[in-house]
């Protein structure tokens, strides 16, 4: 089964900080994805008894966005 190649954009941007002497240690990122045409492989159901077929298909694209604070 035929599918579309898939882009992904990924960016990234980060902080390392260490204060009050060391004693205290923070780091911070956020990031942005922009996937277009995502593949994912998705089991299809086989009409032979124990066979397992599998195909490679698009989804869609997906955008995620977030930050993290640790």
């Amino acid at each position: 089964m035929p599918f579309d190649e898939e882009t992904n954009n990924t960016y990234e941007l980060g902080l390392k900080a260490s204060l009050l002497e060391g004693r205290l240690q923070v780091n911070l990122s956020a990031f942005s994805i922009d996937w277009k045409d995502a593949q994912f492989r998705q089991t299809i159901p086989s009409s032979t008894p124990g066979a397992i077929l599998t195909a490679t298909r698009n989804t869609g694209d997906i955008e995620t966005r977030g930050f993290e604070l640790a």
